[in-house]
């Protein structure tokens, strides 16, 4: 797609970073070749697994690109991972070439992986003529594993193919972004939140602004002096754009549409505060990329639209027989074409065959479909939390949790957060018989393992948990108490707790 874009409008800007550097059509793609051919000398090879561990920028768009060429396979990393959690993709990934930048490379140090390391900035030193391939690309070829949250395991990585990640881009933008149109970028490029509308809007011959993060203060000023026509808000990133003192030329700018996940509690007052054309939803787990999209704005924030075309949904009970409308159920989903869905779980067969049972993926999500066809999100069938657009997995957050002297039991569970419509983690904790467990010490301890969005905020000692006649822990129940005087807030204790620490 990049060199037909090449060849058509090789003049045209494709991509411009936060230090004013812009690259056309025509360096976008030298840059992904002198990237391959770097990679090609160190000995990556079609098929082969490479870890990404850079910040959003110029080095992590040429290892994306650099890695796809040669037809190996991305692993793209959190820059929040450390401890277990860098260490378990590390080795799942079964990589032995990570990309990294000299910050993010102090974090190796601290886990026993063995990883040959490339500095990000050293791609732009190849050899900018097209790397030499045994064959042509294909379709079906992999091109990632996204790493998803884990549930009754450790973080699965999700095997996808090139016309997966495709499907994924072009399907929400397709109809709408036009060659003059411009994206803000400014979510992580380890998430397919970052990866997919970058694709989507090159796939367009648009343009791509690229920012390493989120500025809800500087949002409009961005817009207006890049000439930003969409961009993407997920989690409570439009609450805090909503946040913002208004202003009265709130509406003076050229964006047009964005993709807000979940929808905005009062769509038309945000639309006509910011001045635009739309806002529309767009829902699909990293496993299967656009399922539904609603280009209706509605008041109604778990609305989730309808599936797009090429998908067939349904909504269905534990045995895979479907629900009837207005009847909560697990969404399942399969595709009209061969590889559009994810091929597998990296190195997990049973997993694989469990997620994919009877010929269709399951999502793990419960959905209400009424009956004019649009679908509701209801509740995660699985333990996994999305918190500000972040997923979490609870056995990490509990394996963590386990760790700390004097923990007999844990469970990780969301509950409310202070902004509408954000969660925020909190754990149950069983002492030990006769040991006492510190709330600060414990989150303290968890901050070393865990990435900063997966900290707890909220922690709870409680004599038991509620279980299950067979000894399964009961969330559902753990949710709905909420948050008491008996709840610790390391909010309200001051233990910051941030990218940084």
């Amino acid at each position: 797609m990049l060199e037909h874009q090449a060849a058509k409008i090789a003049g045209n800007e494709a991509i411009r970073f936060e230090d004013g550097e812009r690259w056309t059509y025509e360096e976008l793609v030298h840059q992904g070749y002198a990237a391959a051919n770097v990679l090609a000398g160190r000995g990556v090879r079609r098929g082969q697994t490479v870890l990404v561990f850079l910040p959003n920028g110029p080095d992590w768009i040429r290892a994306w690109l650099g890695i796809a060429f040669l037809g190996a396979i991305v692993v793209p990393v959190n820059t929040a991972a450390k401890g277990k959690f860098l260490a378990h993709i590390c080795q799942d990934s079964r990589a032995e070439l990570i990309i990294t930048d000299r910050n993010l490379a102090t974090r190796l140090e601290q886990v026993d992986v063995r990883l040959q390391r490339l500095l990000g900035a050293e791609l732009a030193t190849g050899d900018r003529r097209a790397p030499s391939l045994d064959r042509p690309l294909e379709p079906w070829d992999p091109i990632y594993i996204n790493y998803t949250s884990g549930t009754t395991g450790p973080s699965k990585g999700a095997l996808t193919s090139n016309l997966c990640a495709a499907m994924t881009a072009h399907e929400p933008f397709n109809k709408y972004v036009r060659p003059t149109d411009c994206l803000l970028a400014d979510l992580p490029m380890f998430h397919t939140s970052g990866q997919a509308p970058t694709f989507g809007f090159w796939s367009a011959g648009a343009r791509v602004v690229r920012r390493e993060v989120f500025s809800a203060s500087r949002y409009l000023d961005i817009a207006r002096e890049e000439g930003v026509t969409h961009s993407f808000l997920v989690g409570t990133m439009a609450g805090m754009l909503l946040a913002q003192p208004e202003k009265p030329d709130d509406a003076d700018n050229p964006l047009r549409r964005i993709l807000v996940t979940p929808m905005v509690g009062d769509p038309e007052g945000f639309m006509r505060r910011f001045g635009l054309e739309n806002i529309f939803v767009c829902y699909g787990p990293t496993e299967t990329g656009a399922v539904t999209i609603l280009n209706d704005p509605t008041p109604n924030t778990k609305a989730l639209g309808v599936p797009r075309a090429g998908l067939d949904v349904r909504v269905v009970d534990e045995h895979d027989i479907p629900v009837p409308d207005g009847t909560p159920g697990e969404l399942i989903v399969r595709s009209d074409r061969p590889w559009e869905l994810m091929t597998e779980y990296w190195g997990r067969p049973e997993a694989t065959v469990k997620a994919w049972r009877n010929g269709w993926y399951h999502t793990g999500d419960a959905v209400v479909r009424e009956p004019d066809g649009q679908l509701y999100f209801s509740d995660r069938i699985t333990d996994s939390l999305r918190r500000r657009g972040e997923n979490i997995s609870s056995f990490e957050v509990e394996s963590s949790g386990l760790s700390f002297p004097g923990v007999q039991e844990i469970a990780c569970v969301s509950v409310p957060g202070d902004l509408d419509g954000d969660i925020e983690v909190k754990v149950y904790v069983v002492p030990q018989p006769g040991k006492t467990v510190a709330p600060d010490e414990l989150v303290l301890h968890m901050a070393r393992e865990l990435p900063y969005f997966a900290v707890p905020r909220f922690v709870e000692l409680v004599d038991e948990l509620p279980k299950t006649p067979t000894a399964k822990i009961r969330k559902v129940e753990l949710r709905e108490r909420g948050n008491g005087p008996q709840t610790w807030d390391r909010v309200a204790a001051k233990i910051a707790i941030n990218r940084t620490t």
